[in-house]
C-alpha cells in the first residue's frame, strides 16, 4: 500500500512493519494449527496476498499510467480465477477488495497531484470480477443447483456461548485457549446451546482471553485513528468479513461465525494491524531510549512484548505436539 502513496510521511520504518507482521503471523496459533491440516487453507492464504499484490499493483500503474495497467489487471482477474477455485471463502476477498476500491474516492490522500479519476479504478475492478464470474459459472450452477444445507451450521447458541466462541477465536491470533482446559475441546458444534467448557471455569485463562483481545481491539482503533483510511481500509475489511455472520447468528440463529476456518483472511488482517501497533511501540521505544527518557516504559513494554511471544510459542508448541486439539471440534479425536 506504501507504493500507492509514495509521497505520504510517516514516522514508522515500513520494513519494521513487515518484520512485525512477518512476525504475528508465524507465530500465530491459529495459523500454525490450520498449516498442519492437509487441506487448502495455507494455499488459501497464500493466493490471497498475491492476490491483494496484484491488486495493488494494478491500482498503482493504473494511477501512474506506467507499468502497463492492462496487463496488470489481467494478471488480478488471474488471480481471482484461482483464488475462488481453491476457496469459495475467497469470495470474501473479492468483496474486500471492492471495499478499498468503493473507498478510494474519500481516502485519496492529499499528495496526489493529479488522482486518477475513481471510474477508472471502478471500471478495472468490474470487469475483472465479471471475467472470474464467467471463469467460475459452470460451478456456480452445480453449488446453485445441488446444494445441501449443512445443519450444523444452523444450531442456535446463546448469546453468552456465541460472545464465549468469539472470546477464544480472536484470541486465537497471539493465544490458544485450549491450554487452559488442555484434554476438553473448547467447542462442540454438533449440540445446540452447549459446549464442553465454560471460560468463568479457568479465572487465569480468562483473564489472557481478555487482555489479548483488549490488545487486539485497542490496536484497531488506534490505527484507525491515527492512520489515513487508505492505509487501514483494507486490513481492517478483512477483520471485519466475519461481522456480516456474526450478525446473522445473533439475529436468526446458527454458528456460522464461530468456524474460524472460513475466515481466515480475517486473521490475516488483524495480522497487519497487530504488525502495525507493534512497529509503532518499537519505534516509540527506541526515540525514548535515544532521548534517556524513564526505563520504566522500556521494562513495562520488554515485559509486555516476551509475554506475548511466550504466549504464542507455548500455544503453538501444544498445539503441535498434541494428537488432538480444539479445531477438531465434535470429531475431537480424529486426527
Amino acid at each position: 500500500m506504501r507504493s500507492l502513496y509514495p509521497d505520504s510521511s510517516s514516522p514508522l520504518s515500513w520494513r519494521t512493519v513487515q518484520w512485525a507482521t512477518t512476525g504475528v503471523v508465524a507465530l500465530s496459533p491459529i495459523q500454525i494449527l490450520y498449516a498442519r491440516e492437509a487441506r487448502a487453507y495455507s494455499l488459501g492464504l497464500l493466493i490471497t496476498a498475491l492476490s491483494t499484490l496484484a491488486f495493488l499493483k494494478a491500482l498503482q500503474a493504473t494511477r501512474t499510467r506506467s507499468g502497463n495497467p492492462r496487463a496488470r489487471w489481467i494478471l488480478y482477474a488471474a488471480s481471482l480465477i484461482v483464488g475462488i477455485y481453491t476457496q469459495l471463502p475467497f469470495l470474501l476477498v473479492i468483496v474486500t477488495h471492492g471495499i478499498f476500491v468503493g473507498g478510494h474516492r474519500r481516502t485519496q490522500m492529499k499528495s496526489w497531484r493529479s488522482p486518477t479519476p475513481f471510474s477508472r479504478f471502478l471500471g478495472n475492478y468490474i470487469r475483472s470480477c465479471i471475467a472470474t464470474l464467467i471463469a467460475f459459472s459452470p460451478w456456480l450452477y452445480f453449488i446453485l443447483t445441488y446444494r445441501q444445507q449443512i445443519g450444523w451450521l444452523n444450531r442456535d447458541l446463546s448469546a453468552q456461548v456465541l460472545l464465549q466462541r468469539w472470546l477464544f477465536n480472536l484470541s486465537a491470533v497471539l493465544f490458544d485457549a485450549q491450554l487452559g482446559f488442555r484434554d476438553q475441546p473448547l467447542f462442540d458444534i454438533s449440540v445446540n446451546n452447549g459446549d464442553p467448557v465454560r471460560l468463568i471455569d479457568a479465572p487465569l485463562t480468562a483473564i489472557g482471553i481478555v487482555t489479548i483481545v483488549g490488545l487486539v481491539i485497542a490496536s484497531i482503533v488506534w490505527m484507525m485513528r491515527s492512520q489515513p483510511p487508505a492505509l487501514w481500509l483494507l486490513p481492517i475489511s478483512w477483520v471485519g468479513t466475519v461481522i456480516p455472520f456474526a450478525a446473522l447468528d445473533l439475529l436468526t440463529g446458527g454458528q456460522r461465525s464461530t468456524i474460524p476456518r472460513y475466515f481466515l483472511v480475517a486473521y490475516l488482517g488483524l495480522a497487519m494491524v497487530l504488525g502495525w501497533a507493534i512497529a509503532q511501540f518499537w519505534e516509540n521505544l527506541h526515540r525514548q531510549t535515544s532521548s534517556g527518557q524513564p526505563r520504566l516504559f522500556q521494562f513495562i513494554y520488554g515485559f509486555a512484548s516476551m509475554s506475548l511471544i511466550f504466549s504464542a510459542l507455548s500455544s503453538a508448541y501444544h498445539g503441535t505436539q498434541s494428537d488432538t486439539w480444539w479445531h477438531k471440534y465434535s470429531s475431537y479425536h480424529s486426527s
